[in-house]
């Protein structure tokens, strides 16, 4: 999940009414009807025509290209375990925006991130724009291009550009309202009758919250004690699987899983393998340092004060004895 700082929201009204305008035109075929009342045959063909031409571009595969960005985790809590966007490109009206969920949040915000909601939506920005932001965090990008048909295609960006047009309007939360379980919705509510059908899911997503948070957090396990402490007693249900599918593992399942149709034909999420857009820096050090070590290192630091103090009392309480003049002792 990433927050965006200091939105160009005036960029972003203007590329949503801009990609409205063209879906309506361009993207969505309208159906071929003739001109009312037209005066001659030839006004028919022409409007036939032009429908035609227009039905025939969009249902050209590479008219329009979808596919679900993967961003390596960084270092911030709310960057923990990655980030996933959408992307949407018409190359033939050179077109090439990234559809992003996303906090806006200035340093009060993330104040308050830490002790209660915020609101998130959809931002959208020119693809180039968003990749730029992820060098200096030394943040990797993986693209993965979506199996979708055109009509899918084109619901898809309609519903994105819809979401951008609301602003923010969701309510925030890491295990139901994320950024790739945004990507999820959004995509799942394209297929227009189809599903997806997930294939040897591991032991962490078929159990309750905590088992994903531990998993993801196997890197990060202050984060995953933050986060726990934020879900609180929700992190015991079991949720629903594509709330589950922080983006690391959106991407990892969703390279098993398949579109399946209502005739039952099913065909792959992803068409091929993912494309590295940005370099990964990668995440293998394992954190020696981890809450539970915290937590036997300041029980030992207690009990090691208690004695310190026991041991300080005893010896203030002690009797000395004493040596008078004459030699004799008293005790």
């Amino acid at each position: 999940m990433n927050s965006f700082q200091g939105s160009n929201t005036g960029l972003s009204r203007y590329l949503s009414r801009l990609l409205m305008t063209l879906a309506v035109l361009f993207l969505l075929p309208p159906p071929v009807v003739c001109a009312q009342r037209s005066d001659t045959a030839a006004a028919d063909s022409i409007s036939a025509a032009i429908a035609d031409s227009i039905n025939a571009a969009a249902a050209d595969p590479e008219f329009i290209t979808a596919s679900l960005l993967f961003v390596e985790p960084g270092d911030k809590v709310y960057t923990t375990y990655g980030h996933a966007a959408i992307r949407m490109q018409s190359p033939s009206n050179n077109l090439d925006v990234t559809f992003s969920f996303e906090m806006i949040l200035d340093f009060w915000l993330e104040v308050k991130f830490m002790f209660s909601t915020v609101k998130a939506g959809f931002i959208c920005d020119q693809t180039d724009a968003f990749l730029k932001q992820y060098p200096p965090e030394e943040r990797g990008v993986t693209e993965y291009i979506l199996n979708l048909n055109p009509r899918q295609k084109q619901e898809l960006w309609r519903r994105l550009d819809q979401e951008v047009m609301r602003g923010q309007h969701w309510d925030y939360n890491v295990m139901t309202t994320n950024c790739s379980a945004m990507c999820v919705y959004m995509i799942e509510s394209s297929l227009l009758g189809e599903h997806i059908e997930y294939h040897d899911l591991p032991d962490y997503l078929q159990g309750d919250y905590a088992d994903v948070l531990k998993y993801m957090s196997r890197y990060s396990p202050w984060s995953n004690l933050f986060w726990l402490w934020r879900i609180g007693s929700g992190a015991q249900e079991k949720g629903i699987l594509g709330n589950k599918l922080a983006p690391e593992l959106l991407c990892d399942e969703w390279q098993k899983a398949e579109f399946v149709d209502s005739a039952g034909q099913a065909r792959p999420v992803f068409a091929g393998e993912g494309k590295v857009l940005l370099p990964w820096k990668g995440r293998t050090d394992i954190v020696w340092f981890t809450p539970t070590k915290a937590l036997i290192a300041g029980l030992l630091l207690l009990i090691a004060i208690a004695a310190c103090l026991i041991h300080r009392k005893r010896t203030r309480h002690k009797p000395q004895n004493k040596i008078l003049k004459n030699g004799t002792q008293t005790g």
